[in-house]
């Protein structure tokens, strides 16, 4: 007997619940993955420091799990998703636009605070609301179902922003470098040409070893774009972070409007809520 039968996922709502969890996680890891390259590497923050910064973010998602579940009983669970991601968006945006090569203001900060509070109103929620739609013997296969896609959401999100986060740098260190007036002209070529060829996220500490030979100018005019281009390579990765966010709302639209009836007795169950069921 298989430990899962995929025909659960021929049920709309189960499915679109998938996706949607998948979709949270994969947010979440690519959010905190870029945002760890961005205190550790770019700013130069240690593990302690990072955390302190990540309390804008926590707090809010602990107290809107909270909230929510209080909220469910008065507001259909597929809103207060949507919601979740509409106030999830918003988070991405201004934190994007807020981001610097130095935490100033309450800008980012308040961007960290949406982005935690659209995650507390989604996660409260999803679970519940996938796992409402299925018979008793079908529950422990689709919480199942729904743990392998918070981690396959979690694993996608670290390498697809990886990825995003380098190509944002390639696009970033490109344009600077062509536009430097410091780096002489016949050197350009070549200097591009290594970036596109060995592009990593270095440090500041990082990249002055390698270039260890140069100049003192051509020196800190590399570090200046290395710089900016890491910059540019985060917001590059919270801009697709946005685009799976609008891709979440998109499959949000066909979760199930609300949570059915307890099935721990399906004889007290109405018989509406069991038509859409197979007899197997």
């Amino acid at each position: 007997m298989p430990l899962i039968r995929l025909d659960v996922l021929r049920d709309r709502g189960v499915t679109s619940g998938v996706f949607t969890q998948t979709a949270q996680t994969l947010l979440f890891g690519g959010f905190l993955f870029s945002m760890a390259l961005f205190f550790q590497v770019a700013l130069g923050l240690n593990a302690i420091q990072t955390g302190f910064l990540y309390l804008p973010l926590s707090i809010p998602l602990l107290i809107a799990s909270v909230a929510a579940s209080r909220l469910s009983s008065r507001m259909a669970p597929k809103i207060i998703i949507q919601a979740g991601l509409l106030i999830l968006i918003a988070g991405l945006f201004l934190s994007s636009a807020t981001i610097n090569i130095e935490v100033r203001g309450p800008g980012l900060m308040t961007g960290f605070a949406l982005i935690g509070t659209g995650w507390g109103l989604i996660a409260s929620q999803v679970m519940n609301l996938v796992l409402s739609q299925v018979l008793p013997e079908r529950t422990s296969e689709t919480a199942a179902l729904m743990s392998a896609s918070q981690n396959l959401g979690m694993s996608l999100g670290t390498a697809l922003m990886g990825s995003i986060v380098i190509a944002g740098l390639v696009t970033g260190a490109t344009a600077l470098i062509d536009e430097s007036t410091v780096i002489p002209e016949d050197l350009k070529p070549a200097v591009i040409s290594s970036v596109e060829e060995n592009a990593q996220f270095l440090s500041d500490e990082e990249l002055q070893a390698v270039l260890k030979g140069a100049s003192p100018e051509v020196s800190q005019e590399i570090l200046r774009i290395n710089e900016n281009a890491r910059i540019e390579g985060i917001k590059t990765s919270l801009w697709g972070l946005v685009i799976f966010a609008v891709v979440g709302l998109i499959v949000s639209i066909f979760l199930p409007p609300e949570i059915l009836v307890s099935k721990k007795n399906e004889d007290q169950a109405h018989p509406d809520d069991l038509r859409k069921f197979d007899s197997s």
